[in-house]
């Protein structure tokens, strides 16, 4: 059975799906699951962590506990602030997902990684795991992927539509 592990970068995806579609649009966590399940082959064992970053002025807990009832495992950090040069920091994970997937890769633990980001600051962890002959792929918005990003995975899925929701309403972000 071949093994697939998927690193989500939750606030890629949510300014993503901003940048796509518009502000009020948040990405739908079950249907983007759907749709990486559908881009795989039937026999996978699928190990899906989602990264996220929690804001100090926000409950983020229901969010959480909704992804770990989808199956998603969570990886959170905190965001902090820095007062002198009135910024947040820590608010991203490319390091810590870097490192997860080098380990991983190190214990031999998948033959796939999904990669669900359109940062191009993973190009170089992608490089390095397919010249080690592991498959890459990767899904993100098109608005907001880095063109070197796209064309060093074995394949790029464009996130549409169908994995977003509009917050200000029950319809369906439009399409393209």
């Amino acid at each position: 059975m071949s093994k697939v592990f998927v690193a989500i970068d939750v606030q890629n995806l949510w300014y993503g799906a901003r940048e796509s579609f518009g502000n009020s649009h948040r990405v739908d966590f079950k249907s983007l699951r759907e749709t990486i399940i559908q881009s795989l082959p039937n026999d996978v064992d699928i190990e899906a962590i989602a990264y996220t970053v929690i804001s100090p002025e926000h409950d983020n807990s229901k969010f959480i506990r909704m992804l770990e009832l989808m199956g998603y495992i969570v990886k959170s950090r905190y965001m902090m602030y820095d007062k002198i040069r009135d910024i947040p920091i820590h608010t991203d994970w490319d390091v810590g997902i870097t490192v997860d997937a080098m380990h991983r890769h190190g214990n031999d633990e998948f033959d796939t990684f999904v990669l669900v980001s359109g940062d191009g600051d993973y190009t170089y962890l992608c490089e390095h795991l397919m010249g080690d002959e592991k498959e890459v792929l990767l899904f993100s918005f098109s608005d907001s992927t880095s063109s070197i990003l796209r064309k060093t995975v074995d394949k790029a899925y464009v996130l549409d539509d169908r994995v977003v929701f509009d917050t200000h309403g029950t319809q369906r972000a439009v399409g393209y």
